[in-house]
């Protein structure tokens, strides 16, 4: 799976306005955030941006390089498949199934 690179700015607004993960290293954001752009099928061009929705979470993408990221007032619908598939794309990236940095014990 492609890991993508994350524009300094995208990164600090993802991580002061995430719910869970605001400590998170840049790493961790790019591995989560790469796992939910190759989990979506909703999937739209603007302009030279390529924009990855999942529920209300929009992740804006320039030659492979996040830009920024937005949460939206406006939902797209996540599958039990898109769940699936988000859990082991996390898995893939060495996440947990939520998304953040696995913690041995």
């Amino acid at each position: 799976m492609k890991i993508y690179d994350i524009e300094q700015s995208a990164l600090k607004y993802y991580l002061d306005n995430v719910r869970n993960g605001s400590d998170a290293t840049i790493d961790t954001v790019r591995r989560k955030l790469s796992a939910l752009i190759a989990s979506t099928d909703y999937v739209e061009k603007h302009m030279n941006l390529t924009v990855y929705s999942i529920s209300n979470f929009r992740i804006y993408v320039r030659n492979r390089t996040i830009v920024s990221v937005l949460w939206t007032n406006k939902s797209t619908i996540v599958s039990p498949d898109m769940h699936r598939k988000i859990k082991s794309n996390y898995k893939q990236v060495g996440l947990d199934r939520y998304g953040n940095e696995r913690v041995a014990i």
